[in-house]
């Protein structure tokens, strides 16, 4: 709304309402009444229209599941025709295909073919790390002398390398904006990687390397080398795996999770034994979930891989897919175990992590200073590596109860909606 100055004149009526406020002679009068009328009819029209949800004839992305009969075949490609549809992904493990829809009527039409199971919106995801900072590095390519990140001795990692485990060989899967496979703190760690994104300019790409910054950011909590440059990782041996499910800006879909998460899946059932995706950590999230992330995420956790999420950054409910049972929801605290006002809470937080001013590395072979539920997420997954590190016969299911069970309580006794079960601490989980 435009603002007039306080000692400056209002600005005059348009022609026609100046002209309605004279006299006229009454044909004329009822002919300017009867212009008003219509146009205020149109204007209320307008209105009404505009009030309406901007979704009649606005392309929309969707998932669509089909039933094990009708996907992959021709059935499933006239059904996807007859709505207009143009594919961007198939997830085969899902029977699912990522599709552009020209409306969201077309959803509706599209759910009630034959063979279709279910059509829900592809709903956008993003990097949850806290406005401030941006990501920028600091120090550039410059190879700083190593230094021990606080959030490292206060989850008592430093303790459990002193017991000889430092996490070597668990496979941890990095869901993000992929990590820089040539950082010189992470590159001996780097075993392999997979590129979620299928459509825009990753659309005829296989790297999954890191192009924001905030990927490598959280690998670097995960598993930096422990070496005499930058930092150090909470399990500096694991196996970290570049899954890029985020682009340049940070952004993603639910249906590249799925995607990502059916590919973690199928690396415990192939033939190759070192590269069994055990932990997959996520540092992102998204207002609301769908009944298929859900099934992924169940999928993925009867597989037997332990997932860790990020909260949120917003203060308020917790995020998808940190809000869904199978995932271990983390919340951020700053150096004197305090919860920060933006890290999301509620009851489905379960554990809490150093998650402010997290010095960790950074795309381009550099290292940042960053804040938020991204940056906790991380130390849990790296947690989970060193003890399942130390007790490989353990499943998912015994390293989440362990860490539960042994996090230092904070605050309310018990499991709260801040901090869950409390500060995470691999070293009580293994009794050193």
């Amino acid at each position: 709304m435009r603002r007039w100055a306080n000692n400056a004149a209002e600005p005059e009526l348009p022609s026609w309402g100046a002209a309605l406020s004279r006299p006229a002679r009454p044909g004329v009068a009822r002919l300017r009444w009867a212009l008003l009328a219509v146009l205020l009819l149109m204007l209320g029209l307008w209105a009404g229209w505009a009030a309406q949800p901007a979704q009649g004839s606005q392309a929309v992305r969707a998932m669509v599941v089909f039933d094990d009969a009708t996907y992959g075949t021709p059935a499933a490609d006239r059904a996807l025709a007859a709505v207009g549809a143009s594919v961007i992904n198939q997830v085969s493990a899902a029977r699912m295909a990522v599709v552009e829809l020209p409306s969201a009527a077309a959803v509706h039409r599209l759910a009630a073919r034959a063979g279709v199971r279910k059509v829900e919106f592809d709903v956008p995801v993003r990097a949850t790390e806290v406005a401030t900072g941006k990501g920028k590095p600091s120090g550039g390519t410059t190879q700083p002398a190593q230094v021990l990140p606080w959030g490292i001795n206060e989850v008592g990692a430093s303790t459990v390398w002193g017991s000889g485990n430092r996490g070597a060989g668990v496979n941890v899967a990095v869901f993000d904006t992929g990590i820089d496979a040539s950082h010189p703190d992470l590159q001996a760690n780097i075993a392999g990687g997979y590129l979620a994104i299928h459509d825009g300019k990753y659309r005829r790409k296989t790297s999954y390397s890191d192009d924001n910054g905030h990927g490598t950011h959280v690998a670097g909590i995960v598993a930096a080398v422990d070496n005499s440059i930058g930092v150090v990782g909470v399990a500096p041996e694991a196996r970290l795996w570049s899954v890029k499910v985020l682009d340049s800006n940070g952004f993603g879909w639910t249906s590249d999770i799925v995607d990502a998460l059916y590919w973690a899946i199928g690396t415990r059932s192939d033939a190759v034994r070192d590269n069994d995706i055990q932990i997959i950590n996520m540092s992102l999230g998204a207002d609301s979930g769908s009944t298929v992330e859900a099934t992924a995420l169940a999928d993925a956790s009867t597989a037997g891989i332990l997932l860790a999420a990020a909260a949120g950054n917003d203060g308020s409910a917790v995020d998808y897919p940190a809000a869904y049972p199978e995932v271990v929801a983390v919340a951020a605290l700053d150096s004197a175990d305090a919860v920060p006002s933006w890290s999301s809470r509620g009851p489905q937080v379960e554990l809490a992590a150093p998650g402010v001013s997290i010095f960790s590395t950074y795309k381009g072979g550099g290292y940042a200073t960053l804040s938020g539920t991204s940056m906790a997420s991380p130390h849990v997954a790296g947690a989970a590596a060193l003890v399942w590190g130390a007790q490989p016969s353990l499943d998912a299911a015994g390293v989440r109860a362990l860490l539960d069970g042994h996090a230092q309580d904070l605050g309310v006794s018990g499991r709260d909606e801040l901090t869950g079960y409390g500060l995470v601490r691999p070293d009580w989980a293994l009794g050193l």
